[in-house]
């Protein structure tokens, strides 16, 4: 604030010249402690900044440089996944999970439950290979450390670290290693199923018995069949058109029809409109 009681932005230089004056005048002032953190942390300027930028990735790259804390590659990978650097954001959440452990996942990211890093890495074809491996070790650390989707509470079959990892192993051409995670989901589905088709009560609520197992998620079907494909196994026409007849009855996204169509072109050696 100026003379006049105007507020205007200072630069770093005039800052730092200020913070020096201040501190040296609070040393001789013990009663002015409120102020005390702000002249104190040399960062403080460069802090304040990040919070006003609307491009503030030059500033945490700064930032880091000199205090490289978990906190700080939070707040980058945050401003990189709003940038749409998906690779960029997965890397600084696991350098974040590094410093901090585990517990990052949990309670130390406000997005735990945003799977879009992954998503974005692995729907795509053609991205450079340590793109889908740092997509695969992004979603297995978050599945190691038990962050589920809450909208879908309980649905083993619908883990989005299932489908990410799934999508991501095929991509690095471990298409055995695929369908092995894709099995892991479902034993609970059918389990789910067993423990229905047991109860006398349910058996006369249900007129087809293969409506108890859910149908496995568009994308799950997808990924075996172009596993199976790349394996030369006899599936692969079978989960397409499974996959496709989910599509054409639920609707789905985008990145799911744009899937499927990759799919169809792989197995089918045409692409649908």
């Amino acid at each position: 604030m100026d003379q006049d009681g105007r507020y205007s932005a200072i630069d770093e230089a005039t800052w730092e010249n200020q913070r020096q004056e201040l501190a040296h005048d609070l040393d001789a002032n013990p009663d002015a402690s409120i102020l005390r953190s702000a002249v104190s942390d040399r960062l403080y300027w460069l802090r304040e900044e990040i919070k006003q930028s609307k491009s503030p990735l030059p500033l945490y790259n700064r930032l880091i440089a000199a205090e490289p804390t978990w906190l700080n590659y939070r707040g980058r990978a945050r401003a990189l996944y709003d940038a749409e650097h998906w690779d960029l954001a997965a890397r600084d959440e696991l350098e974040a999970a590094r410093l901090r452990g585990d517990r990052y996942w949990r309670d130390g990211n406000r997005y735990a439950d945003d799977w879009r890093i992954g998503n974005r890495l692995v729907y795509a074809p053609g991205r450079p290979r340590e793109q889908y491996e740092l997509a695969l070790r992004w979603a297995e650390a978050k599945s190691r450390a038990g962050v589920i989707d809450p909208g879908l509470p309980g649905q083993a079959g619908q883990e989005p670290s299932r489908q990410i990892i799934s999508l991501a192993q095929f991509r690095l051409g471990r298409y055995s290693d695929a369908l092995a995670t894709l099995r892991q989901i479902d034993v609970p589905r059918v389990s789910a199923a067993a423990g229905m088709l047991m109860s006398p009560w349910n058996l006369l609520t249900i007129r087809n018995h293969a409506f108890a197992i859910a149908v496995p998620p568009p994308v799950d079907l997808i990924v075996r069949a172009m596993c199976h494909y790349r394996l030369g196994q006899p599936k692969a026409e079978i989960s397409v058109h499974a996959a496709r007849h989910v599509l054409e009855k639920d609707g789905g996204s985008d990145e799911q029809r744009a899937l499927l169509r990759e799919a169809e072109l792989l197995i089918e050696g045409k692409g649908k409109p």
